[in-house]
């Protein structure tokens, strides 16, 4: 198991390229504006057996700012604090796999990204204006437990090429719901 507990730390961070990485067990977060993983470069192959937790305003479980990623998969994702993002893409990634739940327990709250603080929403996936995966399969529920907050969001300019829900797609707090498509936003007919 891998844990941090700082400001903004980053459990496992690359800024290089990366054939293979495995991570056996868990990796976990107890800090505000953390990450459990994040990618600035190239990685071809990333598998995560265990799970993915964060406990901290805006920190987040998985976020591909820059570069891409071939093939990346996780046990489950579980992020507990406001404006913690489960899973968000800014750039185009390969085939994700989640083996398990995506989940989020807040609402809103302030996050430090790219240096400057912005407020989120604990959305369960996330895919920004340039944001694109070729396919995405979520074995296991992707569920929001906060207020008014949506489970999958989608941008302007972000891309899904295709998508597997083995379960469902819920919303469990008030005021909040299970799509939040842009106009211009490229999906699966399923998420329409």
């Amino acid at each position: 198991t891998i844990v941090t507990y700082g400001v903004s730390d980053m459990v496992l961070d690359t800024w290089g390229h990366v054939d293979n990485w495995l991570s056996e067990e868990d990796i976990i977060s107890y800090s505000p504006s953390g990450i459990g993983f994040v990618n600035f470069c190239t990685v071809d192959n990333f598998v995560v057996k265990g799970d993915v937790k964060t406990y901290g305003l805006g920190a987040r479980g998985y976020n591909q700012y820059d570069g891409t990623v071939d093939n990346i998969e996780f046990g489950s994702i579980e992020t507990f604090g406001d404006g913690s993002i489960g899973i968000q893409l800014s750039r185009k990634i390969g085939k994700l796999t989640v083996h398990g739940d995506v989940t989020t327990h807040g609402g809103e709250g302030q996050s430090l990204v790219k240096g400057v603080l912005d407020t989120l929403h604990a959305v369960a996936l996330s895919v920004k204006e340039g944001g694109e995966a070729e396919h995405i399969n979520i074995k296991g529920n992707l569920q929001t437990l906060g207020d008014e907050v949506s489970t999958i969001e989608v941008d302007k300019g972000g891309k899904i090429a295709a998508m597997q829900i083995g379960c469902d797609i819920l919303a469990k707090g008030q005021n909040s719901k299970c799509l939040d498509i842009e106009e211009g936003a490229d999906v699966p007919d399923s998420l329409k």
